[in-house]
């Protein structure tokens, strides 16, 4: 198990607890990535990929300093 293995000092949080705080959580990580990148010319780069369980996408962005 992932989270034993790298964290056995941490419990894991209960499913219950996770819905509560993701979603706060993940606005909180969205706006500051809106604040920092905030009138910033953007480099993308998306590639997906397949494993033997699911599709997975990578998104990758880097600021343009010209």
């Amino acid at each position: 198990d992932f989270w034993n293995k790298y964290c056995p000092q941490m419990p894991l949080p209960s499913g219950r607890t996770l819905r509560k705080y993701v979603p706060t959580a993940r606005e909180d990580v969205i706006n500051k990535i809106k604040c920092v990148l905030k009138n910033a010319r953007l480099w993308l780069c998306i590639d997906e990929t397949t494993d033997l369980k699911s599709d997975l996408l990578l998104l990758e962005y880097s600021r343009l300093e010209i």
